[in-house]
């Protein structure tokens, strides 16, 4: 297994576990990530669920690209609707989701975050989509996601748009619309955790009261 799942509480944490290739998604890994997500949607016992990765250095550093470059276009085009079926599930299941963020959030990695209602970074998160770098658009939605949070978010609206890419830090990021909160590596899963535990107890008093 690529992933470790844990409760705490009401609280699952989903917690993707290649730290020696930066948490890379490689296909196990997204069938992996779809299959939990999938049962904490289903699980009347979870109430939020936190995405991180293990490790100081990675979130998630976008596609395994090792083993992409093995890949026949059909192969291909599966790795990307799973990473599409990952990132709308993230986005529309019932339950709060909520990204922890500690190191590289790159390409897959970043559109992931996005995908959650929250992110949570810790002064060490870099965030980026390098693929715009060789011409390639991101493939999980996240120029139209980015673009609804900055128009959720910011008192300008300004308009969010693809350009040539370098990682951006996390101090930066998060005075962005996109980010959530700034903070600490040792204190980013505890600052993630009280508004998942807040929202856990609210949903467990409304299925209490219904």
């Amino acid at each position: 297994m690529s992933i470790d799942v844990s409760m705490q509480g009401r609280v699952a944490v989903v917690t993707v576990n290649r730290p020696e290739v930066l948490n890379a998604l490689s296909s196990e890994l997204l069938e992996e990530l779809l299959a939990a997500f999938r049962g904490l949607a289903d699980d009347d016992e979870c109430g939020v669920a936190v995405l991180t990765g293990a490790g100081e250095r990675a979130f998630i550093a976008g596609a395994d690209i090792a083993e992409l470059a093995t890949k026949t276009p059909l192969m291909a085009r599966k790795y990307s609707e799973h990473g599409q079926d990952l990132s709308h599930l993230l986005e529309t299941m019932r339950k709060p989701t909520i990204a922890a963020v500690n190191g590289y959030a790159l390409g897959g990695g970043c559109e992931m975050a996005l995908a959650c209602d929250l992110r949570f970074a810790s002064r060490t998160a870099r965030f980026g989509q390098p693929e715009v770098n060789l011409g390639i658009i991101p493939g999980w939605r996240s120029p139209s996601r980015s673009r609804r949070r900055a128009r959720s978010r910011s008192p300008t609206r300004r308009r969010p748009r693809i350009a040539p890419c370098t990682a951006t830090s996390a101090p930066i990021s998060c005075t962005r619309p996109t980010c959530s909160r700034s903070c600490s590596r040792p204190t980013t899963h505890a600052r993630a955790s009280r508004p998942s535990r807040r929202s856990a107890r609210r949903g467990s008093s409304a299925a209490d009261g219904s």
